[in-house]
């Protein structure tokens, strides 16, 4: 019975003290306390909302009904259901009142960037002392329980994480602040772990150094180097990426620019005016480039100055049907998306040791790229392609609808294989010249192709046409002089054209051969990949000079 006595007296007591520490917990000082620390940790105004209650258990603080944090627009940017504040027991006896940990229960966190690429998260500190400075303080522990977050572009798109789960802690305002959460991103869970060496210079804005890593899923990324919390930010990152449809706009690119897998890293620098990638090296599935790149944020567009040097480069999977060869489907109908004009402006460099285009191969090759409101101006400063070489200059125009300008020379060019993928006609054998100035327009490739116009010309040195004997059919009066094994040999070929709703019209055709010379008219369609070649030989020698056999 004594035992039982003794035990009740200190359930007494303990609950005397438990009531006695209720009323003497000062919760509205608490409260304010810490919206003035959370308000000196993230440079917005804290309001601690609801009714204020005093605890001690699980921590002695006190709680409340919920929190909002207004951003930069005025609108709120965080808002939770309850929050809780711990605090140091002893500072409660001597004044000296410490908070050691906040648990925020179901925030939401708006995030949100304008047209002029300025975050709602930014802004100066409330705090009165001198721009720069806060008050020391430190926290044990900083939790967020099952946190929701939305990003809103200055493009109006939506990213969202949620089931989000944070915690941090500095211990020691001069020694290090450790993060790391948890979330959803959609089905993907993600992951993250910060680490500033010094807390206290990061909280207050200055330059100091911080090592970030995340994952989403099998995807990886690492950022070392510097950061303030204004969003000026320069050091060095590598990401991993096998799996790069997890983020939206990655998620239909072709094979050969990241469809199955992308890794890259560099130095990065960014600031308010604008972001430069240093030292770039960027794996896009078997391809790879290297190079630089320096945005500027501007309206209605970035500009962007870049100059990168893509090694062997395999852009098959770019090629329309009618690239890959085959002449039976003809030219690709699916509509032609120029958005990508729409999303930069500036100046490109791309430097190749070559580039594979579905089964056009090309050699080294420089193209610089002029990008202003929606139109992109490409210089072929040099380009080794049909083992010749090719000049001159490519337009992409999206401003209204899509048209195109293709204004280039080539020297030396292989004939066979030009036509064999322009129109499937392999049988001219040799090396000539060809100047091709055309514009065009249309939804899809079908439609561009059948309404090229302009002009050009055809300069073919000393050849072999394949699969017939003109010098045989006149010399025997037999048109059957026709099969594999037949053979025309030439010293030259010319001829001058028009192009009209992509056909190409001819009427100057010039042959000249040891033993004939011809005129010709035609037309070539590359619209409807077809030819209609008519021919006039006339016989040079022999008994049977100057007879004129007419071919088609």
């Amino acid at each position: 019975m004594r035992w039982a006595i003794r035990i009740i007296a200190v359930l007494v007591i303990l609950l005397g003290v438990a009531i006695g520490a209720l009323i003497l917990i000062p919760s509205e000082r608490i409260a304010n306390l810490a919206a003035e620390q959370l308000s000196a940790s993230t440079g917005r105004a804290v309001r601690i909302s609801g009714d204020v209650r005093p605890s001690i258990w699980p921590v002695v603080g006190v709680s409340a009904a919920g929190i909002e944090v207004d951003g930069s627009d005025g609108a709120v940017l965080l808002s939770a259901r309850s929050v809780s504040v711990g605090v140091d027991p002893m500072g409660l006896i001597s004044g000296d009142i410490r908070i050691r940990g906040v648990e925020i229960d179901r925030p939401d966190l708006r995030l949100a960037v304008d047209a002029e690429g300025r975050g709602n998260w930014q802004g100066e500190a409330t705090d009165t002392s001198e721009p720069g400075t806060i008050p020391e303080f430190t926290l044990d522990r900083l939790v967020m329980n099952d946190a929701a977050v939305r990003f809103t572009g200055a493009d109006g798109a939506v990213t969202e994480l949620t089931g989000l789960a944070l915690s941090a802690a500095f211990p020691d305002f001069a020694g290090p602040l450790e993060a790391e959460f948890s979330a959803d991103f959609g089905d993907l869970p993600v992951a993250g772990q910060l680490l500033a060496p010094e807390a206290g210079a990061l909280l207050t804005g200055a330059r100091s150094p911080i090592d970030l890593r995340l994952t989403a899923g099998v995807n990886s990324a690492r950022f070392s180097g510097h950061a303030t919390t204004g969003g000026v930010v320069d050091g060095n990152f590598e990401a991993t990426l096998p799996d790069p449809g997890f983020i939206p706009a990655l998620e239909n690119l072709p094979r050969g620019l990241g469809a199955s897998s992308m890794a890259l890293s560099g130095g990065l620098a960014l600031a308010d005016g604008g972001l430069s990638l240093a030292g770039l090296d960027v794996s896009l599935d078997d391809n790879r480039l290297a190079g630089n790149a320096d945005v500027t944020f501007a309206d209605p567009r970035p500009r962007v100055v870049a100059d990168f040097a893509l090694g062997d480069f395999d852009l098959s999977a770019l090629a329309t049907p009618a690239d890959q060869g085959n002449s039976q489907t003809g030219w690709s109908r699916d509509p032609i998306d120029v958005s990508f004009l729409d999303a930069i402006d500036g100046a490109i460099r791309v430097r190749a040791d070559s580039l594979a285009l579905g089964t056009a191969r090309l050699g080294p090759t420089i193209l610089d790229t002029a990008i202003d409101d929606r139109r992109a101006v490409t210089r072929i400063e040099r380009m080794s392609a049909y083992d010749g070489a090719v000049g001159g200059e490519v337009i992409l125009n999206g401003r209204s609808g899509f048209s195109t300008r293709v204004d280039v020379a080539g020297s030396a060019l292989a004939i066979s294989r030009l036509l064999s993928e322009l129109v499937g006609y392999d049988r001219l054998i040799a090396a000539g010249d060809l100047r091709l100035n055309v514009l065009g327009s249309g939804v899809n490739m079908h439609a561009v192709m059948n309404s090229l116009n302009g002009d050009g010309d055809f300069d073919v040195g000393a050849g072999e046409l394949v699969g017939l004997d003109i010098v045989g059919m006149l010399r025997n009066l037999d048109p059957s002089f026709v099969g594999d094994t037949r053979r025309t040999i030439f010293d030259q070929i010319t001829v001058t054209f028009r192009v009209v709703d992509g056909v190409i019209i001819y009427d100057d055709l010039l042959v000249r051969a040891p033993l004939f010379r011809a005129s010709g008219t035609g037309r070539i369609g590359l619209g409807g990949q077809t030819l209609d070649l008519r021919l006039l030989p006339e016989l040079l020698g022999g008994e049977r000079a100057g007879i004129r056999v007419p071919l088609t």
